[in-house]
């Protein structure tokens, strides 16, 4: 699409779509460079293209703000990723922009109060940059309170579910790691260690995961390889498959984790 735009000029609409699609692929992959042209590009696309294809511009730019540690950034684009919600009238980005601000807060640490009520459950077919479900379920693993905790394994289950029925396999490979989070969370180390060797043979199936290339791990592989020593060391039992020493590009996953303290 990208070169026949070159020699013969795309409608916005579509135009809307390639950028996001190259930028959320760029972004996937942590070429967050490639990511900002992309994004940055949507942006140029305001009125011409739809309210939603516009809006991951600035979604994507907050999200490549905060992988940077550029708060002051990322701020900038929540506000202007809320404020175009509110002028388009689109109830959809509106949700989306809020999600995103409640997933910055979460990422800050700031867990003790309950946002929001939890979101619709009809985002199962999305393929956004943000999925308010997703940021849900981390709240509920996140949350200070034993009672809210336990919330949280039902609503993953729920929304893994409904992600399977719709073949969202992006849906399904992050939903399974909230599951095993959850599980983690709550001290249930075996079940959760059942979950991580699934989800490793899984997306090892689906080429998402090697453990056969050689060289220095990509930054997701380590956290893949951190969260299994790390339940290994708490469960005190030994882990029945191989390290994982790469992952291919695919789902952003180093969002999803923050060791614990003194790891």
């Amino acid at each position: 699409m990208l070169d026949q735009h070159q020699t013969q000029a795309l409608h916005p609409h579509w135009l809307g779509y390639l950028y996001f699609t190259l930028g959320s692929v760029a972004y996937e992959s942590n070429d967050l460079d490639a990511a900002t042209g992309w994004f940055e590009h949507l942006r140029s696309l305001r009125y011409l293209t739809t309210s939603r294809f516009f809006q991951e511009g600035p979604v994507g730019l907050a999200l490549i703000a905060q992988a940077r540690g550029d708060q002051p950034q990322r701020e900038a684009h929540i506000r202007t990723a809320r404020a175009w919600a509110l002028d388009a009238g689109d109830p959809m980005s509106l949700r989306i922009a809020d999600s995103l601000a409640l997933r910055f807060r979460l990422d800050s640490g700031a867990v003790a109060r309950r946002y929001q009520e939890p979101p619709p459950a009809d985002d199962y077919p999305w393929i956004w940059l943000e999925i308010p479900s997703v940021t849900w379920a981390e709240y509920l693993i996140r949350a200070p309170a034993p009672e809210v905790r336990q919330q949280a394994t039902t609503f993953i289950q729920d929304a893994l579910s409904r992600a399977r029925r719709y073949d969202n396999r992006q849906q399904m490979l992050v939903f399974s790691i909230l599951q095993v989070m959850a599980l983690d969370a709550l001290g249930e180390q075996r079940r959760a260690l059942d979950g991580l060797s699934n989800i490793l043979m899984e997306t090892a199936a689906l080429g998402l995961v090697s453990s056969q290339q050689s060289g220095l791990a990509s930054s997701m592989g380590m956290i893949f390889c951190s969260f299994h020593q790390r339940m290994e060391i708490r469960a005190k039992v030994p882990i029945d498959f191989r390290p994982v020493e790469s992952v291919n590009q695919g789902v952003r996953l180093d969002r999803l984790f923050s060791p614990p303290a003194g790891d």
